[in-house]
């Protein structure tokens, strides 16, 4: 399962809450169990140009796989922990005349015939 969701705060504030989730499976003879991340962002348009974005990956650290492979006479246990829980802060600037750029925007030719067909 995944999901992404959006949500906006007002006065520039904007965030994300997203994540998946695998469930427990079989595999031949290979048993794994739940695994899953969540993350989490808020970004803040600071003027016309400018964006800041503070955000965190695998929140709780669940990014974590667990199996077991079970036949007669053997059972091995596999325990990986990943390196996932990440924060990050990311700034965007754009360069150049908004006014110039919507000018330059070309539309193809399908949006076009589109346009004459209505």
């Amino acid at each position: 399962m995944n999901a992404s969701n959006t949500f906006v705060f007002g006065k520039g504030w904007t965030g994300e809450l997203g994540g998946w989730l695998n469930t427990p499976g079989v595999d031949a003879t290979f048993h794994s169990s739940w695994m899953g991340t969540m993350d989490i962002g808020v970004q803040k348009e600071i003027g016309t140009n400018l964006k800041a974005k503070l955000s965190v990956q695998d929140v709780f650290h669940t990014n974590r796989f667990r199996g077991e492979n079970i036949v007669p006479g053997f059972r091995g246990v596999v325990d990986l922990s990943f390196d996932t829980r990440i924060v990050m802060l990311n700034l965007t600037y754009n360069f150049g005349n908004e006014q110039l750029k919507a000018i330059r925007q070309r539309q193809t030719g399908s949006e076009e015939e589109r346009q004459r067909t209505n």
